[in-house]
């Protein structure tokens, strides 16, 4: 991979029926990062996520993905994204572990085809990453909300991708198995090298394990580094006055 950008945002407005949501956003995003976005509820992180997968179009500005305009780039397979509530998606149908995994093959595979060894060692391997190889045959209604959110950790793996894009991951999901889930994310980025993007309320845990940090509530208020943020005066700009941050040691 290059040294450039893997997600460029440049000067990127967003209105929703003439609602202001994202006003000129500007954001680079570099190969290995793990980046954590925050904000308060309504200030625009999911609908970021959004831009830079395509799902949506900017009012003003671009996007870029590995270089090439977003509306332009065809090699899905390199990004993995968990969107918000993903397990109540899938959950709900008797699906094996392993079928749910096999269905992000089908960047790589075509929605038509069998797939083929490569594509179920690909399932393994990812399952494996997570540490839920053991369970490939479980139905995934059958696994507690940690596992089931692993297994679409899992099910973004299996692609190979080079940046994982993930919309609070952890909701719904215990403490112990929110502090297991951020450290099995900061494996993948220190051991596997997938640059991560993740949305999250859990800011006291994420800012023990990201590398930087953007803090937007309709305009990006920084992007930093976790002390950068801890010792400025962001938290008042992001959620008002009288919100406190207490940074916990893990």
């Amino acid at each position: 991979m290059s040294g450039g950008a893997v997600i460029s945002v440049r000067d990127v407005t967003f209105s929703y029926r003439e609602e202001p949501v994202l006003s000129r956003i500007n954001l680079d995003i570099i190969p290995g990062d793990y980046l954590g976005i925050i904000g308060p509820n309504g200030g625009g992180k999911t609908t970021l996520l959004k831009l830079m997968l395509g799902l949506i179009r900017p009012t003003v500005g671009s996007v870029e993905l590995f270089g090439n305009p977003v509306g332009d780039f065809q090699e899905w397979s390199r990004i993995g994204y968990v969107p918000q509530k993903a397990t109540s998606i899938e959950a709900r149908f008797p699906f094996t572990v392993a079928e749910v995994v096999a269905f992000g093959r089908i960047g790589r595979a075509g929605l038509l085809r069998r797939l083929k060894a490569e594509d179920r060692r690909a399932v393994d391997t990812a399952l494996e990453q997570v540490n839920m190889l053991a369970h490939r045959r479980s139905l995934v209604t059958e696994l507690s909300g940690g596992q089931q959110q692993r297994v679409f950790i899992a099910k973004a793996l299996v692609s190979q991708p080079d940046i994982m894009l993930l919309d609070e991951p952890t909701v719904g999901v215990d403490v112990q198995s929110q502090d297991d889930f951020y450290h099995l994310l900061s494996r993948l980025n220190r051991e596997e090298g997938i640059t991560l993007v993740v949305v999250s309320h859990d800011i006291d845990v994420i800012a023990n394990e990201i590398s930087s940090v953007a803090c937007l509530n309709q305009t990006l208020i920084c992007h930093g580094s976790p002390q950068e943020f801890i010792t400025g005066e962001y938290m008042e700009k992001l959620y008002g006055k009288g919100r406190k941050f207490i940074l916990h040691g893990h």
